[in-house]
């Protein structure tokens, strides 16, 4: 089994989520409020978008996408991408699960050399605006 998530977002206006599988899209707007001050934040999950995979088509694409991000994550000297000291930053996580292995890359306000690629496969599978 392989699963693709994806995130991006500011802690201050939310993240958006995706998840990729061979069976199912999964997109929602993840939220961490904070009721008082000085008590942990409160996690708000809004599910936008829930779409199942049926055709064999759309699931050799699904399998060619994972395949694709799978090869940008193992790369070990692009995994880490620099990050900022600015006050608003734009934090982002990509990560691939492969039955019992996990590969990711992470950062804020700077991206891997395969940021764009990435960006253009997730719009075409997710059918789904990703904001890159």
């Amino acid at each position: 089994m392989m699963e693709f998530e994806a995130a991006i977002g500011q802690l201050e206006t939310g993240f958006l989520v995706f998840s990729i599988t061979p069976d199912q899209i999964v997109v929602k707007r993840v939220r961490y409020i904070e009721m008082r001050s000085h008590h942990p934040r409160q996690k708000v999950v809004e599910p936008l978008l829930t779409r199942r995979i049926t055709t064999y088509e759309e699931k050799g694409r699904i399998y060619t996408f994972l395949h694709k991000m799978g090869t940008y994550l193992k790369d070990a000297e692009e995994r880490y991408a620099c990050k900022s000291q600015g006050v608003s930053t734009t934090s982002w996580c990509f990560i691939l699960w492969i039955i019992k292995e996990v590969y990711y890359s992470s950062g804020e306000d700077a991206y891997p050399p395969w940021w764009e690629e990435a960006c253009t496969a997730i719009k075409e599978v997710a059918g789904f605006l990703f904001p890159c």
